[in-house]
């Protein structure tokens, strides 16, 4: 399959299917604010929000080993966690990298905010990302010089703004952990990011046919990016829709009742579908990424957003 390369960089949804989160039936724990070695799976733990805070659950998995592994923070799309979060759960715990997938609905109330974006905007996730930055590098067995963002629709906007050099300077110190890399699935990037300089590199990974998040917005803000010196890259997957990476839905479907941004104003309904032939695709894209950006990267310096 031939991808377009655009130089440089990338809101909405993974629409299809569920995993759910482990022991979500349960009582939620006690927020955690230093890890030791023994845990993993559901964890909870503390987000300012405004003027208070708010407790959510994340689900952390580890390879096998005693690391320190690199690790991955997964912002879930619209739906919450889905089908498509649990396969790059499996792909990156394959390639030896614990994954902590961050919901960010059910301890706000929501069940989806597909149908609600203003409920939830997806600036409003960005101290989600953080908070699970700094739970992640207190983990013994997590490398904190080696923590991605990774996002998925919703959460692939939220991605985009956590990368932003102005987010990253009022969420992280100088002298304490930060994102490596970010990486964005079919995000809307209108608007998504309105400063200049990014906090470190961006990938954006979105789809030809998406009519809900369009590519045409990403490869402008890449292109707009990447002039100003930024490390940012954008993958365009021929033929494929929003959602592409959703393993085991529908090749098309048509979402009727979500709310859709696309045109600049609000209009509902959207088009996903699974793609096998650009999953594996990205698969092989992403792998390489994170090969580059977070495995073998040099110690992380003092970040010029810190300046």
């Amino acid at each position: 399959m031939r991808l377009r390369e655009v130089s440089s960089t990338a809101v909405f949804v993974s629409a299809v299917g569920l995993f759910v989160l482990s022991a979500c039936a349960s009582a939620p724990p006690e927020p955690a604010r230093r890890l030791t070695t023994t845990d993993v799976g559901r964890l909870s733990f503390t987000v300012r929000q405004g003027f208070s805070t708010v407790a959510l659950d994340g689900n952390l998995l580890l390879p096998d080993g005693q690391g320190p592994f690199p690790a991955v923070v997964l912002l879930h799309g619209c739906a919450g966690v889905t089908s498509t979060v649990g396969g790059w759960v499996d792909a990156l715990l394959g390639w030896n990298y614990a994954t902590f997938v961050v919901d960010s609905l059910t301890g706000r109330g929501f069940r989806e905010v597909c149908t609600q974006y203003l409920a939830l905007p997806s600036e409003a996730r960005v101290p989600d990302g953080y908070s699970a930055l700094h739970l992640l590098a207190t983990h013994p067995r997590i490398d904190p010089a080696r923590i991605a963002l990774m996002g998925f629709s919703h959460g692939a906007a939220t991605t985009i703004m956590a990368a932003e050099a102005f987010a990253a300077r009022r969420h992280t110190r100088s002298d304490g952990p930060r994102f490596r890399a970010f990486f964005a699935f079919y995000p809307r990037c209108l608007n998504a990011l309105q400063g200049r300089r990014t906090a470190g590199p961006l990938r954006i990974h979105t789809a030809e046919l998406d009519d809900w998040t369009p590519a045409r917005e990403c490869v402008e803000l890449a292109a707009m990016l990447k002039r100003g010196g930024n490390d940012v890259e954008t993958t365009v997957y021929p033929g494929a829709y929003h959602a592409f990476d959703a393993v085991g839905a529908p090749a098309y479907r048509r979402l009727a009742n979500v709310q859709n941004w696309a045109t600049g104003r609000l209009q509902y309904g959207a088009t996903v579908g699974y793609s096998r032939e650009a999953t594996e695709a990205a698969r092989e894209k992403v792998r390489a990424e994170l090969t580059g950006l977070v495995e073998t990267a040099r110690p992380l310096e003092r970040g010029p957003f810190h300046d």
